[in-house]
């Protein structure tokens, strides 16, 4: 159709008390966990500890959106917050209440 393939627009933030250290100190703490997640390979962040943002497609035309309700429940049960912009679903026949019964935070 000629028109460039978007990327899907989503990010994984993680708690203000990471987001405030310095990059040397984040870094020692990513390894400095006493006890790690079961959901955590020994490096980076416990799942626990961070947030996936859920945005609206702003792309003209697409309908198309990062994470489903599904999705979504997969993620929380992991251990994930997951944050979803009001309307990100809707052109794609998600409402809010579909990803808050998910266990998302609309």
């Amino acid at each position: 159709n000629g028109r460039p393939s978007p990327s899907f627009r989503f990010a994984i933030i993680p708690d203000k008390e990471i987001q405030q250290k310095t990059k040397k100190d984040t870094t020692q703490a990513f390894f400095d966990e006493e006890a790690p997640s079961p959901h955590d390979s020994g490096a980076g962040i416990p799942y626990e500890r961070l947030t996936i943002g859920v945005l609206k497609e702003s792309f003209p035309g697409e309908c198309r959106v990062s994470q489903t309700p599904d999705s979504v429940r997969t993620l929380v049960k992991e251990g994930f917050t997951v944050a979803v912009e009001s309307g990100a679903g809707d052109k794609a026949s998600f409402n809010d209440a579909a990803y808050l019964e998910a266990g998302a935070i609309v």
